[in-house]
């Protein structure tokens, strides 16, 4: 989760500044464009824990139809978007596909069939999560913003803005999650191999 929120912390703090160095200003996109790349990226990523386990698992056979449904849904919404809005509409129509069909089919059958428990507790620590990470990015753009507020050139602006974001993000990070059983139990972990390399 610290690695899927961080890269798409960054993603979306530094996207438009590094478009602006890259090919000019004149070439980077709104905010709500932006904002739909990072949530696509997130929702990509996010489930990669899910497909690995069932990868491991070898548990394809109860979601074999979810592809066809998911592409199927994809291609309607994504037409229909993009006419309406744009590009960003369709990254949407993939967002709003995965969020009916994979985001929570397969996270299902890898409990069903292959952890052999309910998934309700993995649903509702995943929302709880995502609520933190929009939180979380929308307090490190603000913060960013304010450190780089009067810097005019445009290059130590980013370098700045990479450094701030960084340091930000896992100060903010650190503040949500010190307490928390799973931060207390990933720590230990990192400890214990930091002390077996050592």
């Amino acid at each position: 989760y610290w690695l899927v929120s961080f890269s798409s912390c960054c993603l979306f703090v530094l996207f438009n500044p590094f478009i602006s160095i890259w090919i000019g200003k004149g070439y980077v996109f709104n905010t709500f464009v932006v904002a739909v790349i990072v949530l696509n990226f997130y929702i990509y990523q996010i489930r990669r824990p899910v497909l690995t386990f069932r990868d491991a698992l070898g548990i394809y056979w109860y979601d074999r139809y979810v592809p066809i449904i998911e592409s199927g849904l994809n291609l309607v919404i994504s037409i229909f978007l993009a006419r309406q809005i744009g590009v960003s509409g369709a990254l949407l129509g993939t967002i709003i596909s995965s969020l009916l069909t994979n985001v929570w089919i397969e996270p299902l059958m890898l409990y069903r069939h292959g952890l052999k428990s309910k998934t309700i507790q993995y649903y509702c620590k995943l929302a709880g999560y995502s609520v933190v990470a929009v939180i979380h990015i929308a307090v490190v753009q603000l913060l960013v913003l304010t450190v780089t507020a009067k810097i005019r050139n445009t290059i130590i602006s980013f370098v700045v803005m990479l450094l701030a974001t960084i340091v930000f993000f896992n100060v903010v990070f650190v503040a949500f999650f010190f307490k928390s059983h799973d931060f207390k139990l990933v720590w230990k972990l990192m400890a214990n191999i930091f002390i077996t390399v050592k």
